[in-house]
C-alpha cells in the first residue's frame, strides 16, 4: 500500500514543478513557490536558470526509474495470483478436514464453484481495494493541490466527490444484483455438468 503511494507522490512533484516552469524558471520576473507547504523558494541554484533547469530535469526523470523498477516488482510479486492461492488451498484443506457427514452435505460442484469462481471474486475484490486506496490518494492530492492553490474552488470540489458518490450508489445495488445472477447462473451450469457426469451411463442407455 505504502510503495503504491510512490506515483501519487510523483504526481504531487510534479504539479508543483509545472507551477515553478511557469512562475518561476521562465518567468521575467521570478517568483518564490512552496514545494514544501511553508518553505519558499526561488531558483535552486542561485544566479543560474540553467543549472537550476538541469537539476529539474534530473529531479524530473529519476524518480520514473524508481516507479519502473516497482512497477516490474509487482509484476513479479503477482499479488491477485498470490491472493487467491492462499485463499484455494486453505479452502481446499477446509474440506479435506471436514468429517465424512459434513463432507457429504457439500456437493462436489458446490466446492468446485467456490475454488475457481468465489476465490477468484474474493481475490479481485481485495486487489481492487489496494487501487481504490491508491486512487483516493491520487484524487486526494489533487483535490489539496487545486485548493491550495486557489481556495475559491472549495464548491466544485465538494461537488464532484458528491457526485460521484451519489452514481455510485445509484448503479451500485443495479451492479451487485447483476453479479449475483451471474454467479447463481454460473453456479448451476457447474452443477448441471457435474450431474450429467456422474449420470452418464444412464443418459446414454436413455
Amino acid at each position: 500500500l505504502l510503495l503504491d503511494q510512490m506515483n501519487n507522490l510523483y504526481l504531487y512533484f510534479t504539479l508543483h514543478v509545472t507551477v515553478y516552469f511557469t512562475d518561476v524558471l521562465f518567468a521575467d520576473h521570478p517568483k518564490s513557490v512552496s514545494f514544501v507547504p511553508g518553505v519558499e523558494s526561488s531558483l535552486l541554484v542561485p544566479g543560474s536558470r540553467k543549472q537550476t533547469a538541469f537539476m529539474l530535469g534530473v529531479l524530473y526523470c529519476l524518480p520514473m526509474v524508481l516507479l519502473h523498477l516497482w512497477d516490474y516488482a509487482k509484476v513479479g510479486l503477482d499479488l491477485d495470483g498470490t491472493v487467491r492461492n492462499y485463499l484455494r488451498s486453505n479452502l481446499f484443506r477446509k474440506y479435506l478436514n471436514y468429517s465424512e457427514a459434513t463432507r457429504n452435505k457439500v456437493e462436489a460442484s458446490d466446492m468446485q464453484a467456490a475454488l475457481m469462481v468465489d476465490t477468484r471474486d474474493a481475490s479481485e475484490a481485495y486487489t481492487d481495494l489496494v487501487e481504490i486506496i491508491r486512487i483516493a490518494g491520487r484524487l486526494a492530492i489533487i483535490l489539496g493541490f487545486t485548493l491550495h492553490k486557489n481556495p475559491g474552488s472549495w464548491f466544485i470540489l465538494i461537488l464532484m466527490p458528491t457526485l460521484m458518490m451519489g452514481w455510485v450508489r445509484l448503479r451500485g445495488q443495479v451492479y451487485l444484483d447483476a453479479c449475483n445472477k451471474e454467479g447463481a447462473e454460473q453456479l448451476e451450469v457447474v452443477k448441471f455438468v457435474h450431474r450429467t457426469c456422474e449420470s452418464y451411463t444412464i443418459i446414454a442407455e436413455y
